[in-house]
């Protein structure tokens, strides 16, 4: 009787302890909507309060619509998000880097001329046609921990 009280106790404390229950899928590692929203609210403000990127009907479309947005992850709450507002003329992109929603995330807007991205400067670090990332890509983040 004692030792099926023992199992009982120890099976009831394994589903209790979040990230020790077997049907856990990894989802604690990964961004909740809200952090993405605030991840794009956060672009949208920047882009919409400096004027050297977007005109006023521009900054009117960026408000209203929803970036296409890619987040690689290299560590729990941690890697590369990647937000694109496709313009008429030009593309806005803001990449964010580090340890997502914290004041140790590293910030970068690229403005393209075109509506298909390219790199047009050495600053670009992101192009949807080159290899894929790996941890090497983000050696700088990771040692400085």
């Amino acid at each position: 009787m004692r030792i099926l009280m023992v199992v009982l106790f120890l099976l009831a404390g394994t589903f209790c302890v979040p990230g020790c229950s077997s049907s856990g899928n990894g989802d604690s590692n990964k961004l909740t909507d809200k952090e993405k929203t605030d991840l794009v609210n956060f672009a949208r403000y920047f882009l919409t309060k400096n004027d050297k990127f977007a005109t006023q009907k521009q900054k009117a479309y960026i408000l209203k619509n929803e970036p296409t947005m890619k987040i690689h992850y290299i560590a729990p709450k941690t890697g590369k998000a990647v937000m694109d507002w496709v313009l008429k003329d030009k593309t806005l992109r803001v990449i964010c880097r580090g340890e997502f929603c914290t004041d140790k995330m590293q910030w970068k807007v690229a403005v393209y001329k075109s509506s298909k991205p390219k790199v047009i400067s050495s600053g670009a670090s992101y192009s949807p046609n080159k290899k894929k990332l790996t941890r090497d890509d983000f050696s700088d983040l990771l040692n400085r921990k």
